[in-house]
């Protein structure tokens, strides 16, 4: 199967054609004759598109749109109808509908915005997904880099102004401590900051 569509119309000669056509191309149709049909439907089983009339009696297709958005606000909604203005299709597509088409439809057009609105909804998931992955990545990464710090971590005296004694803590002292006798005050080798000397002493 290609996905789950939703046909809302309450035209049962629309709905007919449109889950012949949809299901000849491979998709598992639904459908529904009211909003209210639609939204109990959607409720029980979420569909991977919705075909919406605009015009029905009852719940119309625009407060339809407005209720499965609050249902889902992932959903994708293309709206049909035979009657719309500028206007209606305007606000439908303010509302979240992925598109408008109006009737008679085009079977080329109308399947060719169902494969659209397919793949935005699956690009739109996969790319949810790596977020997720690399938020995951990303907080286990930092995780380790704490570790690593709290465990690394060993004081550096450097002299400041007025010969006040500033520790400083730095955490890649191994690369830089300079081998000297134990009888001996052991120096590391830092970055020069300001007028600090190349080598400090250790406490």
């Amino acid at each position: 199967m290609n996905g789950r569509i939703l046909v809302v119309d309450d035209e049962r000669s629309i709905r007919d054609i449109l889950a012949q056509v949809l299901g000849y191309e491979g998709y598992e149709v639904s459908t529904a004759s009211s909003g209210g049909e639609a939204l109990a439907a959607y409720r029980t089983r979420a569909s991977d598109l919705v075909i919406l009339d605009v015009k029905m009696q009852g719940i119309d297709g625009l407060d339809t749109l407005a209720q499965l958005r609050q249902q889902d606000p992932d959903v994708r909604v293309v709206m049909i109808s035979g009657h719309a203005t500028i206007a209606t299709a305007v606000q439908a597509v303010k509302q979240g509908a992925f598109d408008f088409l109006e009737k008679p439809l085009d079977a080329d057009r109308l399947l060719v915005t169902v494969q659209r609105a397919m793949e935005h909804r699956q690009l739109v998931g996969e790319n949810a997904r790596l977020r997720e992955g690399l938020a995951r990545a990303t907080d286990s990464r930092f995780a380790m880099v704490g570790n690593s710090l709290r465990s690394d971590i060993e004081p550096v005296l450097a002299l400041g102004g007025a010969g006040v004694h500033v520790p400083y803590h730095l955490t890649w002292q191994h690369e830089h401590v300079e081998q000297v006798p134990h009888d001996q005050p052991r120096f590391r080798q830092v970055a020069t900051l300001g007028e600090l000397p190349p080598l400090l002493p250790v406490l």
